[in-house]
């Protein structure tokens, strides 16, 4: 291959993923070549750059803090693919702009929009083959009653992700859900996807709580030009101790998020389940009495346990904690009473 042709099809090779946020030096470029075996000069990178962005009309350039320039494809270009992209490829691209863009910060989906356009491309330019139709023949759902998604402000979520991904420190307008509206100054966690609700974790820098805040009750947010601060716990610590599914306090009811020993009277039928989707890894279904088995897990107490009892009525009998069985006694009670009488 002519050394000229070959070293431009090496930088388009470098140069395919670079878009204004991440421009590539001259340096790089020429530190590029040198690991595939091309040894050239600086003065010829340059050469080569220009006679590539007057071929290319989509390649442009920029001033860095150096002084030096850094290339990239501007964000209209049409994606360039030196060895295409297979149909499983390009069917890999649409699946994830279809089903996880949202777990993106918004400069890397911003970077991808050109490689979804065009797998779309690939996939629909193969005539008959199955692949095209595969997006068509899968869905996710959500295992409870379906809601409409809250309307959630794109420039308050991109401000939030691109602050979680440069850790730095955020100032929050936020409403809670009694309408109580607080600003607060908190070091970024990460986000939780629960259903269509998104959740920022994060932990407040004045008092160090941990806290929840829904994405579409942030009225303002901006990021602080400092360092989030080091924390002692990390998004997976915090997801195991329970918190998502929430601890609340109604009255005399309480919830904790403290692991408990859950016992209850199951159906028989409705246990089923429970052998496919345990509660716990310690879980234990022992036969109690005709037509019913006794269950045995240990589980975090939490509000999403309290929900998930109530779906099942009549089929299940909390027998521990006897805080959990008790509200179940006063739910059944006021049920009784609220049905009882004649609808107005």
């Amino acid at each position: 291959m002519n050394d000229q042709i070959n070293r431009h099809h090496r930088i388009l090779e470098k140069l395919q993923n670079c878009r204004a946020s991440n421009p590539v030096s001259v340096p790089e470029i020429r530190d590029f070549l040198s690991d595939k075996g091309v040894e050239v000069s600086a003065r010829t990178v340059q050469r080569d750059m220009n006679a590539l962005a007057e071929v290319f009309m989509d390649i442009e350039s920029k001033m860095l803090k150096d002084g030096g320039f850094g290339w990239y494809w501007n964000d209209k270009a049409k994606v360039i693919l030196l060895s295409g992209l297979s149909p499983n490829q390009a069917l890999s691209f649409i699946l994830v702009k279809k089903y996880l863009s949202q777990l993106f910060p918004e400069a890397t989906l911003k970077e991808l929009e050109p490689f979804f356009d065009y797998s779309d491309k690939v996939l629909h330019s193969l005539e008959g083959n199955a692949l095209v139709k595969w997006p068509e023949k899968i869905a996710v759902v959500h295992p409870v009653q379906p809601l409409l998604a809250p309307d959630i402000n794109a420039d308050f979520q991109q401000v939030i992700s691109t602050a979680l991904l440069e850790n730095k420190k955020l100032k929050l307008d936020y409403v809670r859900l009694d309408g109580e509206r607080s600003q607060y100054t908190v070091n970024p966690l990460g986000l939780v996807f629960r259903g269509h609700i998104i959740y920022l974790i994060a932990v407040k820098v004045d008092t160090g709580e941990e806290r929840q805040f829904a994405l579409h009750r942030i009225k303002n947010a901006e990021q602080l030009p400092v360092d989030a601060d080091p924390l002692d716990i990390s998004l997976q610590d915090y997801l195991e101790k329970g918190h998502m599914g929430f601890a609340w306090t109604a009255g005399n009811a309480t919830t904790s998020l403290k692991e408990i020993t859950f016992k209850c009277i199951f159906e028989e039928k409705s246990a089923k389940y429970l052998t496919e989707t345990p509660l716990s890894k310690d879980q234990e279904i022992i036969p109690y009495e005709p037509g019913y088995v006794l269950v045995k897990a240990t589980v975090h107490y939490t509000e999403q346990l309290v929900w998930w009892v109530r779906g099942y009525g009549s089929a299940i009998e909390v027998l521990e904690p006897v805080e959990l069985r008790d509200r179940m006694i006063k739910d059944v009670n006021e049920l009784c009473k609220r049905y009882v009488n004649n609808p107005a």
